[in-house]
């Protein structure tokens, strides 16, 4: 995020900009500020129970102290005054992390591009440096779903040139360590 703004968008695919064109002029984003816009955690998992999926915060009074404490921001998005997505950014000191978001999906429309693009915007504003869109799962992968390719090639638009790395997890038994 230290770099100009002109070029996080420049370097963001053809098929997100489009997106987000079309996010900026359809959605309205609403950030949840204090304890006055509690509706939007009621939005949060209301979205969930709506796609029937699992909320990633499933204490709505810890998600509360989250947003209180500012180590995560909360945003919905609504079209022609119907929710329609929530996105939840992490917080930490001079680092963001993308860590979810919830849509109906309804009609194809693309309601996660600009609420992502604009929650990367609005940490830019606040000095924060880095923006992490998570783990992106390799392209030619057998044994990972649809689902999770259809989510690394979400996060995979709004970057070029992203680093690949190889992971090792090595298990380990630690009672046995000496440290």
């Amino acid at each position: 995020l230290t770099t100009d703004e002109n070029l996080i968008f420049k370097n963001i695919r053809k098929g997100h900009k489009s997106n987000i064109k079309w996010g900026k002029t359809n959605l309205e984003l609403t950030t949840w500020r204090s304890i006055d816009d509690d509706h939007l955690i009621d939005v949060y998992y209301r979205l969930h129970e709506i796609t029937h999926r699992y909320p990633g915060f499933n204490d709505p009074g810890f998600l509360k102290k989250c947003l209180h404490d500012k180590s995560i921001e909360l945003t919905a998005a609504m079209h022609n005054g119907v929710e329609k997505s929530v996105i939840i950014t992490g917080i930490d000191g001079k680092n963001a992390y993308y860590m979810s978001s919830i849509g109906t999906r309804e009609g194809g429309d693309a309601l996660a591009h600009w609420p992502l693009y604009n929650s990367m915007l609005e940490c830019k504003k606040r000095n924060i440096e880095n923006f992490d869109l998570g783990y992106v799962h390799p392209e030619r992968i057998q044994d990972v779903d649809d689902k999770l390719h259809q989510i690394s090639h979400f996060k995979r638009g709004f970057v070029s040139g992203a680093s690949r790395h190889v992971w090792w997890v090595i298990e380990r038994n630690f009672q046995d360590a000496t440290f």
